[in-house]
């Protein structure tokens, strides 16, 4: 999944300011889009503990890099030059334990949403490894309302819902998207002639 090109995300007048570099994959995003969707980086983009904006090297105002988590199962993103500071060259490729290509797709699909770009889920297992990353990010009402349109754009997820119902129960519940809810319930409370 990860190429080497970077996959750029604009906004109207905006052009990319932010380089985020998930596992091997580059995306250049504008900050703009990203504080105004998610209070993660709202909180953390310009913090005291970072490097003030102007200086960081190069053509972007940030740059943020994955950093997993010492256990391997987990990782998050996180300012350049604060990865530079705590962690030796030599032990900064810490193994990652899941599928770094599955989740850089899913982090993709959140930038997809935050852009108001349509987006494409396959699957419960993708979603719910996507509303794990919006609710880490603080993306899920962006990513709520970006889920509508693919109820009407994919049957092939749709289809999922029914074997998968239980699990996206939970993720129906965190994204607070009403009409995922409601179909997870009905196939979670069976037929009404033989109720689970």
């Amino acid at each position: 999944m990860a190429s080497p090109n970077p996959i750029v995300f604009t906004a109207p007048g905006l052009g990319p300011d932010m380089s985020i570099e998930v596992f091997k994959q580059i995306f250049h995003v504008n900050s703009m889009v990203l504080k105004i969707h998610s209070e993660y980086f709202r909180n953390y983009l310009d913090s005291p503990d970072k490097a003030p904006a102007g200086s960081v090297s190069g053509a972007f105002r940030y740059e943020w890099v994955t950093l997993v988590d010492e256990d391997g199962k987990g990782w998050c993103l996180t300012a350049k030059e604060k990865v530079s500071r705590l962690i030796q060259p030599e032990s900064q490729a810490k193994p990652f334990k899941d599928d770094k290509d599955e989740q850089v797709n899913a982090f993709k699909i959140i930038l997809e949403a935050s852009h108001s770009l349509p987006i494409n889920i396959k699957d419960a297992r993708e979603l719910c490894m996507i509303t794990e990353l919006a609710d880490f990010y603080r993306m899920l009402p962006v990513m709520s309302n970006a889920l509508n349109g693919v109820f009407y754009n994919n049957p092939k997820f749709i289809s999922t819902i029914r074997e998968d119902c239980a699990t996206l129960l939970e993720a129906a519940y965190k994204l607070k998207n009403k009409a995922l809810f409601k179909e997870c319930f009905v196939h979670v409370m069976g037929p009404w002639s033989n109720p689970s």
